[in-house]
């Protein structure tokens, strides 16, 4: 907490003092504002028969706030929580972006993303700041990605050990928030002496490592209706900055010299998407293709999916005066770029989503989608009995209707949900076929002047494999009621599901107060029981309480 008043005094000292620095007197002389909102939660758990699934008891300080003044803001945001400490990312954190005209900063925990591939949104401890004076857009950010993390064998549960991870990010560019050109470097780094040398002998061995990142960035407006996007970037990995020193003498090795020593677990990844965009006559079409090579990463981004080469098309349009909406599409996908595995796996995904309303009163919405996987030789051939030819299509119905006046307001809606596996593979059809079915029914009522709202639901559903066949049957009943032209409010809700092997049933109470549209008093309490026929499922009770507070600026 101290930490937090600290940066709130450093908050209002930045605001005031900027007026002797700004040129621009009369902007800064607006009407100090306060936006945003504040507030805490606390929660109570108890459980019986399984081990508890949280803190018996937990808090939680939260904010996310503006301080503007004329063209001058600073939005703050922070949380707070007695959550584990020993995550290398920790759960407490505050950070401030205070921003004025071209000038925006950094300060503190940030969540920046540039690229897909560098500087993709990873947690950043530290400060910096992006310039867009016409233009250019300059940035600049620097700081902590991870902090060290050693093992506890104090606690029940123990967490990977990892490096304290420091560096920073650059960024060059040039036009609009619509149309430009970026050019990104990323340098990070673990710090040896920030992890006692004994945990690299415990239970997990880890390496410090360190990573650059070349990265492109681009979107163009070619024409009123097209538009085309690139992110391309080349990542010079080292997992073990202390394995041998080599010397490769190839393209790719002497673009990532530039990065510095090579070693033995140096590794050069390439990524790249790219696409366009048409809109013309009411129709949009979009094209994309990616490729990214096996076991690409950034130390600024948590995860990239790689080993994928991926292309497809997306068509959707509207007609009948927008009664009828369409949209289409086919994506292909495929793995085994380098032919290191000993199988290459195609993916091939059309779906076909359609909605029809030809009124305000009812409506009905068709999903539908396919899946097909294929598997053929990689660098080796591979028994017929393991190869993947499978499908997996699937659709949705969902109709809805609703009727009323100023007095009630009725509405149902339904859905329909079938989903299979075709395996055309004979040798695994018997284990890996299924079928899945799920019905869904509700209604609700809103009693408008008397500020009641009444609903109820009801659900079925079936699965089928070779071996069995299990259905299930649930529902649902809730009520809500407010007083006060809304400012109070209550409501409450029974559950309950039943299937072959298990039943459980559940109870929502909850409560809610708005005073003067600022403050916000809420409270819940579920509770929750479960009981099972299956030895591989627990007999169970969980009850919780939650109360938060709220303050809207």
């Amino acid at each position: 907490m101290k930490v937090i008043v600290f940066l709130m005094s450093v908050v209002f000292f930045t605001f005031w003092s900027s007026q002797s620095f700004a040129q621009e007197v009369g902007s800064l002389r607006d009407s100090f504002k306060i936006s945003g909102s504040a507030g805490f939660q606390l929660t109570g758990y108890n459980s019986n028969g399984i081990q508890g699934r949280r803190q018996p008891f937990s808090y939680l300080l939260h904010g996310n706030v503006n301080f503007s003044k004329g063209d001058f803001s600073i939005p703050l945001s922070f949380t707070y929580s007695e959550q584990d400490r020993s995550f290398s990312q920790p759960f407490n954190q505050f950070g401030i972006a205070p921003t004025y005209k071209w000038l925006k900063t950094y300060i503190g925990y940030q969540n920046i993303f540039w690229s897909k591939f560098s500087l993709a949104g990873h947690q950043l401890l530290g400060g910096g700041v992006e310039l867009t004076p016409g233009k250019f857009r300059l940035g600049f950010v620097s700081g902590r990605f991870q902090r060290a993390t050693g093992i506890d064998t104090t606690r029940s549960q123990n967490y990977l050990p990892a490096y304290k991870r420091s560096g920073y990010t650059a960024k060059i560019g040039y036009g609009t928030e619509s149309s430009f050109v970026d050019l990104i470097y990323m340098r990070s780094k673990d710090d040896q002496t920030s992890l006692p040398f004994q945990y690299a002998d415990s239970v997990v061995l880890v390496q410090p490592g360190e990573n650059t990142v070349f990265a492109l960035k681009t979107m163009i407006k070619v024409a009123s209706f097209m538009n085309v996007y690139g992110d391309a970037a080349l990542s010079v990995y080292n997992r073990n900055v202390n394995a041998q020193e080599v010397t490769i003498d190839s393209s790719w090795s002497r673009i990532a010299s530039i990065a510095g020593k090579q070693t033995i677990a140096t590794q050069v990844y390439f990524a790249m998407e790219g696409g366009a965009n048409f809109n013309f006559s009411g129709h949009n079409l979009s094209l994309f293709y990616k490729r990214i090579a096996p076991d690409y990463k950034s130390m600024g981004a948590y995860f990239i999916e790689n080993d994928l080469n991926a292309y497809g098309v997306r068509h959707s349009f509207s007609m009948l005066k927008n009664r009828v909406n369409l949209n289409y599409g086919l994506s292909i996908f495929s793995d085994n770029l380098l032919n290191k595995k000993p199988v290459t796996t195609y993916r091939y995904q059309p779906n076909v989503n359609l909605s029809i309303n030809p009124s305000s009163y009812w409506g009905i919405d068709v999903n539908w989608m396919d899946l097909y996987t294929k598997q053929e030789d990689g660098f080796t051939a591979v028994n017929d009995t393991i190869i993947m030819q499978n499908r997996n299509p699937g659709f949705t119905i969902s109709p809805r209707i609703n009727w009323g006046n100023t007095k009630a307001y009725h509405m149902i809606i339904g859905s329909y949900l079938n989903m299979r596996m075709i395996d055309n593979n004979a040798f695994t059809a018997i284990y890996m076929e299924y079928a899945a079915e799920i019905t869904n029914l509700m209604y609700s009522l809103s009693l408008l002047k008397s500020q009641a709202a009444f609903n109820v639901s009801i659900n079925r559903t079936k699965n089928t494999t070779a071996s069995f066949t299990e259905t299930g049957m649930g529902g649902s009943l809730g009520y809500n009621q407010g007083w006060l032209e809304g400012k109070l409010n209550l409501n409450a809700t029974i559950a309950t599901q039943l299937s072959d092997v298990n039943t459980n049933y559940s109870f929502n109470l909850g409560s809610n107060y708005t005073m003067e549209k600022r403050h916000n008093l809420g409270a819940n309490v579920f509770f929750l029981n479960n009981k099972s026929d299956n030895i591989n499922s627990q007999n169970f009770t969980e009850l919780t309480g939650v109360f938060r507070y709220t303050i809207n600026f």
